[in-house]
């Protein structure tokens, strides 16, 4: 018999109450015990116990349908099925046997693997009426199965494709004909159809491949809510539903013809129950025609001349990755509710431009220029923010809430664009507007900055940069280079560098801080700077720092001199100090 474990048995314990626990002296003998039970219980524990296995099966889609993992909510992350594991149990008996073989809703939910084609139709038989989520494993099968899954389109639910990128091994020839035969299903009757997912990959990297078109019309799909969607063509005034709730679009181009501003607002604007939107790889520039690297003129003439605006009541998390003054178009054309919005702009930057254009391109570009712009600044006040430079861009980062969050990135069109731009300008000037214009006076109480540590040379700029801040309790900053600057800065609290006037000269850099975590490149000095830091607020009766996080190279002799020398005076004056490698 198949052993149930502790976690499935305490998950039904909540239906004890209901049904009387009937004893084994009651029954007289063991056997009767699991046949006292009703069935509509063992169908509840036949559930339980395949959730539970689940566990052992991490399966699940990371980051097929996103350009960057950040953007992916775990709680609605796409998972594989998996629900076929409750089987063992039909083993215990024949009436557990027959009530599973005869109970459609255990069979609903249909994983198509390689191999197991005959598990479909089994399944599809034995689910009866009853609507169906089908998950395709790879697209290896898909041919094979689409005959079968056809005559049930009435009764599917959701539908799952993983991205054929990820399967090197299939010609194009099998690609091709794996699309075809699934979006074959798509042209079906599906009136119930509520959730697609799906990523045709490969479709969109084969030279000489154009990517598949889809109708997803409200005639064909009455009844979708969740589309998410990859490298496909499709009509943004065709795809557009009253009834839809999210929708991820990653790599799509729009079907001609191009659409105005209007029209494009119109068919957002017919969305009034739309929670999800995500538009990414310049989807929105394809829709309104705009397919080159266009100009500022050309986008002042093509987009700019509408000013209206639409009502997104529903709207709670937004992303657009677009070039960046399509982006600030976009955004002030958005009237979003004042509950907890997640926005997300992403500033791409086209392969023509050069060092200058690139810093010109700033973040102040992705930001409304009209009336719609506050409603990007929340009032409620943010706990975090955060500086994070890598090789793909700059990101800017606001946290009020586990559920809202606001981030301005650049990020470079193409990879060979990173030879082009100076990345660490680009990294100074997100300091610059971090600290400026955007987020000026906000009472973060985290501050974190990754990136070059090394383009940081001088006490004026970290000083800029963290003046502002004076409730901040949790400082992290981590990349290659030294940060030996900011030791300096932290340690002379009252005397700006550089003569700065703009700051209050009594007031400390960073007064309330309890943390302190660096990882970076040692310099010889460093140490001493952060005990004399330590030792200067001390004097000035600031609180302690409370822990203190330091992450230098274990290699690097010099460090380890320090390290022993510095060691105890450090513990004196920090209740807790970690060291450690590089991570």
């Amino acid at each position: 018999m198949p052993e149930i474990s502790h976690h499935t048995i305490s998950m039904t314990s909540d239906i004890s109450s209901e049904y009387q626990t009937t004893t084994i002296a009651e029954c007289g003998t063991p056997g009767a015990c699991i046949h006292s039970i009703p069935d509509e219980v063992l169908v509840y524990i036949f559930q339980l116990y395949g959730v539970a296995q689940r566990s052992g099966f991490p399966f699940m889609l990371t980051s097929w349908m996103s350009v960057d993992n950040r953007l992916i909510d775990p709680d609605t992350e796409p998972r594989w099925g998996h629900r076929h594991l409750w089987t063992p149990l039909m083993l215990v008996c024949r009436s557990w046997r027959a009530l599973g073989v005869a109970t459609p809703s255990l069979w609903r939910t249909i994983d198509v693997r390689r191999r197991n084609i005959e598990w479909l139709r089994l399944s599809l038989v034995r689910s009866q009426t009853a609507p169906i989520d089908i998950f395709f494993h790879d697209p290896i099968n898909v041919q094979k199965a689409v005959p079968f899954i056809v005559p049930h389109s009435h009764r599917i639910r959701k539908i799952l494709l993983p991205p054929l990128e990820g399967h090197i091994w299939i010609e194009v020839g099998q690609i091709q004909t794996a699309a075809a035969s699934f979006l074959s299903v798509l042209n079906g009757n599906l009136p119930i159809l509520d959730e697609l997912m799906m990523c045709l990959g490969a479709m969109g990297t084969v030279q000489g491949i154009i990517p598949p078109s889809i109708d997803l019309s409200g005639a064909c799909v009455p009844s979708l809510q969740t589309l998410r969607v990859g490298y496909v063509r499709l009509s943004w005034a065709g795809v557009l539903a009253s009834h839809l709730k999210c929708v991820v679009f990653y790599a799509c181009r729009a079907l001609p013809p191009p659409l105005s501003p209007d029209r494009f607002l119109d068919a957002l604007q017919a969305c009034h129950k739309l929670e999800q939107l995500e538009l990414h790889d310049k989807f929105v520039s394809s829709t309104l025609g705009l397919t080159q690297s266009p100009t500022d003129v050309d986008l002042g003439l093509a987009v700019f001349e509408t000013h209206r605006v639409v009502s997104m009541p529903s709207l709670r998390k937004v992303a657009i990755a677009d070039v960046t003054l399509v982006v600030s178009w976009f955004l002030s054309s958005l009237q979003l509710s004042d509950d907890a919005v997640s926005v997300s702009a992403i500033g791409l930057v086209p392969l023509v431009s050069h060092h200058s254009d690139a810093v010109h391109n700033t973040f102040l570009s992705l930001v409304p220029h009209n009336s719609r712009r506050h409603q990007l600044f929340p009032t409620a006040l943010p706990r975090s923010g955060s500086v994070n430079a890598d090789e793909d861009g700059v990101r800017l980062e606001l946290s009020y809430s586990d559920t809202s969050e606001l981030s301005f990135e650049l990020r470079w069109e193409e990879p060979d664009l990173a030879d082009v731009v100076d990345r660490d300008a680009v990294f100074i000037k997100a300091l610059e507007e971090f600290c400026g214009p955007l987020f000026l006076g906000y009472p973060f109480q985290e501050l974190s900055v990754y990136g070059n540590m090394g383009a940081i040379t001088t006490r004026d700029q970290w000083y800029n940069f963290l003046a502002p801040y004076t409730e901040v309790r949790y400082l992290s900053v981590r990349g290659a280079g030294p940060v030996s600057p900011l030791f300096e800065t932290l340690r002379f609290t009252r005397e700006p560098p550089g003569n700065n006037a703009n700051f209050d000269l009594d007031l400390p850099i960073c007064p309330k801080l309890r943390r302190f975590r660096v990882l970076a490149d040692h310099k010889e000095g460093d140490l001493a700077l952060i005990v004399a830091m330590l030792e200067c607020r001390a004097l000035l009766n600031l609180p302690p720092v409370d822990e203190l996080e330091l992450h230098f190279p274990p290699e690097d002799q010099t460090y380890l001199n320090e390290k022993c020398r510095y060691e105890d005076r450090l513990n004196s004056l920090c209740s807790a100090v970690h060291y450690s490698g590089c991570e």
